[in-house]
């Protein structure tokens, strides 16, 4: 597998690609999104994120936004049926019933 090979300077909005060649094993970091390994050091910071999504490629952006996309909705799925489990949406349940018994509802 050939993979772009990236440094990550101490200032990452330096940061240029290498052109592609073999990655190298052990201290490389191959991204889910993409093929890019990041070498010397794994950003540790929020801003360092921030800089190194605004130097991808456009491809790897995209990669990236559904990447991320799939890791919210799994999330959000997380939250609604923990807070299903814990009531926390019964009074929305109970709400819903009273105004479709109210007559409120209109069917679809």
């Amino acid at each position: 597998m050939t993979v772009t090979v990236a440094t990550l300077p101490s200032n990452p909005s330096l940061m240029k690609l290498d052109k592609p060649r073999p990655a190298p094993a052990p201290n490389g970091l191959c991204l889910p999104f993409g093929e890019t390994v990041w070498l010397d050091q794994i950003m540790k910071t929020i801003e360092e994120v921030q800089s190194a999504i605004l130097n991808l490629p456009n491809k790897d952006f995209l990669s990236l936004c559904r990447w991320l996309e799939e890791i919210q909705a799994a999330r959000w799925d997380q939250q609604i049926e923990e807070d299903a489990k814990a009531g926390r949406l019964d009074h929305l349940a109970e709400q819903a019933l009273k105004e479709l018994r109210e007559g409120k509802c209109k069917e679809l």
